[in-house]
């Protein structure tokens, strides 16, 4: 019944029945705690921010051997997985909204694991038409084949791109702190991004190779989907486990199936090969293999390249029983070392300073091309521009050569850079460089010499013509003095025959009003040097 209650103001409050209010229904609580499965929508998203990553860590490495590791490759496999992320988070969020299943979910996750650990072996045929389609300068075969090596990582990246969505959708489904639970997962997502760039780059690939850390990645994210994906849950975790371990066992063959291959490896930097002619010459590479990067003959020290040609220059600016201190930025595997020893060694005071950014490739060189026995050389591993930035004391002869042929690292062709050798050369000291190029590539050629006659008083330059490279050499040749050839009464025997080859294309280079002069600001060298190659590969017929 009711009850009336007289109030201080003389008001009156009607008070309802008890059983009335025992049927008000109460304010619904805040949830505290997530759902149960959010430990696992957790672990997932963060192992999805690792398998993006190690996607994307892996690709350039994989490309390397085809197509190299230029700015260009950069660019395509960034701007592929940037694209695939995104059109998997608008479909992610449409799906996860039909079907709001974590079993659909973690299906979607198995699946990318399951194409993740496709792409090494699918992808090697291709890689193999790419490098013939390089080598043979066939445009559309290698254009579409960076595309379709490039698009491999595209659909498993698509579908971890919908796992950050559809995970705020499972884990904040009835929920006021919608906001939190989003925040937790992209945070966790990204500290799994961060996670999986250095774990790849530091850890897996050194130890494991490229294809083994993509095997061993989509063998966690395949174990990890599995997990919730079907009713046998022991079953699949256990599974997922065998597959992940026994995938990381597979033996592997050789990256590059060649008769003439005697030793491979990936290095921190990049893929290096070592191959060996019928007649005993031996031939570094790097990468796609588009250029020799040290040469050892069978026998004798002469190679018939560009090498030869800067061996002849210390006989123009130093004499008998002289200091020869030599820079070498780019040893590879010491060719340019061993011709110096072998021509100067008795003659002069000797001391080279040989700096190679890649430990592998002085490990190479020690093994195939003698780089051990030269005695005169001190080596660096160490990147050559800082290293020159941080040297004291001036050279004879700086020579720089770590060009991955015709691809050239950006921060060596600038002014600035031509600046500070300048500043280390000896008064009598002479810098070379080599360009490989076409020869029909006006615009890169002048460039080149332009920025050059930007820094060094007196310019100069030999082409070295090539019946087998794709691209000719030219060496150019820098001083603060004029140099004149003839005049050189102790240059080795075998290197006149050299010299006279020399004489016949030595000039004075010019340059068009308009060339490029790069800078550490602008260095557009990547354009140039596609360019280059888009032109010759289409004057072929």
């Amino acid at each position: 019944m009711a009850v009336e209650s007289n109030k201080p103001d003389g008001g009156v409050m009607k008070a309802q029945n008890r059983s009335d209010l025992g049927h008000q229904s109460a304010p619904a609580a805040i949830p505290k705690s997530p759902p149960k499965s959010s430990l696992y929508l957790m672990t997932s998203v963060f192992l999805a921010g690792i398998g993006i990553m190690s996607a994307e860590m892996a690709a350039p490495r994989l490309l390397a051997p085809s197509f190299g590791t230029t700015q260009i490759i950069w660019t395509n496999i960034i701007g592929t997985v940037l694209i695939a992320m995104t059109l998997g988070a608008f479909i992610g969020g449409r799906l996860a909204d039909r079907w709001p299943s974590e079993k659909a979910y973690a299906r979607v996750f198995a699946i990318a694991g399951l194409l993740l650990a496709v792409v090494p072996l699918v992808s090697r045929p291709v890689l193999m038409a790419a490098a013939e389609a390089l080598t043979a300068q066939r445009a559309s075969t290698f254009v579409l084949s960076l595309l379709a090596v490039c698009l491999f990582f595209a659909p498993p990246v698509f579908l971890l791109g919908m796992i950050g969505p559809w995970a705020v959708r499972l884990a904040g489904a009835n929920r006021s702190d919608l906001g939190r639970i989003a925040g937790i997962l992209s945070g966790l997502s990204a500290l799994g991004s961060i996670l999986g760039t250095f774990l790849s780059s530091l850890v897996a690939m050194p130890l494991l190779g490229t294809r083994r850390t993509l095997i061993a990645t989509a063998g966690l994210l395949l174990a990890t989907g599995a997990w919730r994906a079907f009713d046998y849950r022991a079953w699949t975790r256990l599974s997922g486990i065998v597959v992940a371990l026994g995938l990381m066992l597979v033996p592997w063959g050789r990256i590059k199936a060649d008769a003439t291959q005697i030793y491979e490896a990936e290095s921190f930097y990049q893929y290096i090969e070592v191959v060996e002619s019928v007649d005993g010459w031996k031939y570094l590479l790097l990468n796609e293999g588009h250029g020799h990067h040290s040469v050892m003959p069978p026998t004798g020290y002469l190679i018939d390249g560009y090498w030869d040609d800067i061996s002849v220059l210390p006989a123009m600016t130093t004499k008998t029983g002289g200091s020869l201190r030599v820079l070498i930025l780019g040893l590879a595997g010491g060719t340019m070392a061993r011709q110096l020893e072998h021509f100067y060694g008795e003659t002069r005071a000797l001391s080279i300073d040989g700096v190679e950014i890649d430990p592998g490739v002085v490990e190479a060189g020690k093994k195939f091309f003698g780089l051990g026995e030269v005695k005169s050389l001190n080596i660096y591993v160490a990147d050559a521009r800082p290293f020159l930035n941080a040297s004291h004391g001036t050279y004879e002869l700086i020579v720089a050569d770590a060009f991955r042929q015709p691809y050239i690292p950006f921060h060596m062709v600038t002014r600035e850079f031509y600046k500070g050798c300048l500043d280390r050369l000896a008064p009598n000291g002479v810098f070379a460089i080599n360009l490989g190029a076409d020869p029909a590539s006006t615009d890169l050629i002048d460039a080149f010499t332009a920025t050059l006659k930007s820094v060094f008083p007196y310019l100069y330059r030999v082409t070295v013509r090539s019946d087998v490279a794709l691209f000719s050499n030219f060496v150019y040749v820098g001083s603060r003095n004029p140099l004149v050839l003839g005049g050189m009464t102790d240059l080795s025997p075998e290197l006149w025959p050299v010299f006279t080859q020399m004489y016949k294309t030595w000039e004075v280079p010019q340059a068009a009003d308009s060339a490029f002069v790069f800078t550490d600001d602008h260095s557009p060298i990547e354009l140039f040097t596609e360019r280059m190659i888009l032109r010759a590969a289409l004057s072929r017929k």
